[in-house]
């Protein structure tokens, strides 16, 4: 099912209003944000949030993720900003996509953009290039025993390989959109090509189709990933974050959006 942008919109303040919090970020993670989304593609809508003053005012430990999965077709699930600031500090990659997504549905700009200024100045590498090797090989793992492969299996391999690349050789947080990493990243134009095509092939079809095994991109895998192995273990430690640029932005987020008010204004086109 296709959802429009108000609708999914229109869902994030439905959360406001029945969990007691402000969204502050909400934004398309996954296949439609890295651009190989399929014609039945689910909707993987993420946010960030901020509860009211008293929350944060308790001994005990509290929950700080909501997993709120409303349909086969929408993964919904936020991180308390708390949470989100305390990754921030530590360059989590996740969380950086997260702050660079193409698909924004709600953003307060003076807190979103102060972290991405934050999470672009105090980028880890490590962290990244950690994280993506790990992906890839548990896709690897999981999947690539097998003869006949869905076409996400190789880009939940190929796009962390590429992220990988684009850090050893361009530098910075590489970007989302596969097709961007694709034009970047020197390859072998036979693999190349094979990725260009399994991307139209993946936009054109369904989530599961198959496409059983292409040689050129599981050579061009085997061949790699061992080279961002090596890649790994030259980067620095991270330098974390200093708490002095994060609470602040924290207080000005209380501030201004933990004030007990939810803001639900619904188009009149609302996702059930």
């Amino acid at each position: 099912m296709h959802y429009s942008p108000d609708q999914l919109r229109d869902l994030l303040y439905k959360v406001e209003a029945e969990q007691g919090l402000r969204v502050i970020y909400g934004l398309e993670s996954g296949s439609r944000a890295w651009g190989f989304e399929s014609q039945n593609s689910d909707y993987d809508v993420r946010f960030l949030y901020v509860r009211p003053v008293d929350w944060y005012l308790c001994i005990e430990k509290r929950n700080d993720v909501l997993e709120l999965g409303t349909s086969s077709d929408i993964d919904l699930s936020g991180w308390d900003l708390r949470k989100s600031l305390l990754f921030l500090r530590q360059s989590h990659p996740v969380l950086l996509e997260w702050l660079r997504s193409p698909v924004v549905y709600i953003e307060q700009p003076e807190i979103i953009q102060r972290m991405r200024e934050i999470g672009e100045e105090f980028f880890a590498p490590r962290a990244s290039v950690h994280h993506y090797i790990g992906w890839a090989e548990r896709i690897l793992h999981r999947y690539f025993q097998h003869s006949d492969l869905a076409a996400k299996r190789y880009f939940y391999v190929m796009r962390p390989i590429l992220c990988c690349r684009w850090i050893q050789t361009i530098s910075g947080q590489p970007p989302l959109l596969m097709q961007e990493l694709t034009t970047a990243i020197e390859m072998p134009i036979n693999a190349k090509l094979a990725l260009e095509n399994l991307i139209e092939r993946k936009r054109g079809g369904y989530e599961l189709d198959s496409v059983g095994r292409i040689p050129i991109l599981d050579q061009y895998i085997f061949e790699t990933l061992p080279q961002i192995k090596e890649f790994l273990v030259t980067l620095p430690k991270p330098e974390y974050a200093p708490f002095e640029l994060l609470n602040p932005l924290f207080h000005q987020a209380l501030a201004k959006f933990s004030t007990g008010r939810h803001f639900f204004q619904p188009s009149n086109d609302n996702v059930s």
